[in-house]
């Protein structure tokens, strides 16, 4: 069974956008960009890393990380003094943070931080690649580009919930990849990031 997501484009939208801005892409026929936001990791691959159980994924994938902290912040959207905790795994040029309430089966990935080249990323990209060659191979809708960073945004929507295609759409990420740019024009950090979290 295939899954639909529905990506919120920013910006123009084409003609197979519905009234709301949404596009519904078959998972088979995914854009280079959803594909690198739902999993930007060449190996090991076959799942998304989005879901409540994403500290055992990374572990399963990454291994244990050197260093692992805790913090804690108050929920933004939450019931009034509610916290979020927040857990920041550190590998070798990669770091993760992954988020989550106490007491509840609730749990996101909230950041991922790239500064090196030991972790091989879809399409080539890594450090070192220059900043056209990450708008060539991501084909980005939306993005800010200025002289020390490229920025991209975009919603991923999933369908089958509820009902009705206009009924089913329920945020899976609202994620921001930024590329931070040295003086040569290429890529020296790459930080992909839930907005929001």
């Amino acid at each position: 069974m295939s899954r639909v997501f529905w990506l919120l484009v920013l910006g123009a939208c084409g003609s197979a956008a519905n009234e709301k801005g949404y596009v519904a892409v078959e998972r088979g026929e995914s854009t280079p960009l959803e594909i690198f936001l739902l999993d930007p990791f060449n190996d090991p691959s076959g799942h998304s890393l989005l879901g409540n159980d994403i500290r055992e994924r990374i572990v399963q994938r990454f291994g244990e990380p050197l260093d692992t902290s805790v913090r804690l912040e108050v929920d933004r959207y939450g019931s009034s003094g509610s916290q979020d905790r927040y857990t920041t795994m550190h590998y070798d040029d990669l770091t993760f943070v992954v988020g989550d309430r106490p007491g509840q089966q609730v749990c996101w990935l909230s950041t991922i931080e790239l500064s090196g080249k030991r972790h091989a990323l879809k399409y080539g990209l890594s450090t070192g690649v220059s900043r056209q060659y990450v708008l060539d191979q991501l084909k980005p809708a939306n993005y800010s580009s200025e002289p020390t960073r490229l920025v991209i945004f975009q919603e991923v929507w999933e369908k089958g919930f509820r009902g009705t295609p206009e009924e089913d759409q329920q945020v899976t990420a609202s994620i921001i990849l930024s590329f931070q740019i040295d003086g040569e024009d290429r890529v020296s950090k790459i930080t992909w990031k839930q907005s929001g979290h």
